[in-house]
């Protein structure tokens, strides 16, 4: 009986050349955390979601995968998201996957209760136009 040995690598966007073996598997990238800015969210927030703590023992440069979620529930959202996809109460969350062209990392997430904005006033006026001491103010 002979013994054959067969290695296999599955690749997207390489180049022949990345390909050959150099006798190191390519490692996964990782992050630390995700933190979504800013710290407290407000309906009238436009918010991201940021990775921190990025490494990569390859030397690849950081690619995410992002998911946005409103209550648990995916969102269809850009890398931004103002109060456009969520309201005052929601649970807003994103989760971020480091990859390379060989793999996904481990994803972290972050996610925050959206706060109740106080009210925005453009003019207050006062009546009547002249007072005293026992004007009615309205």
């Amino acid at each position: 009986m002979k013994n054959i040995s067969l290695s296999i690598l599955l690749c997207c966007g390489c180049t022949s050349t990345d390909t050959e073996d150099s006798g190191n598997s390519n490692r996964l990238p990782s992050i630390q955390s995700v933190e979504l800015v800013p710290d407290v969210v407000f309906e009238t927030s436009l918010v991201e979601c940021e990775a921190q703590g990025w490494t990569d023992a390859d030397g690849d440069s950081p690619l995410f995968l992002l998911e946005w979620l409103r209550n648990g529930e995916t969102l269809d959202a850009p890398a931004e998201v103002d109060g456009e996809f969520f309201n005052k109460g929601d649970v807003l969350g994103c989760t971020l996957t480091p990859l390379d062209a060989y793999g996904e990392g481990i994803p972290q997430s972050a996610e925050r209760v959206v706060q109740n904005s106080l009210p925005l006033a453009n003019a207050v006026v006062i009546r009547p136009d002249r007072v005293d001491v026992a004007s009615a103010l309205r």
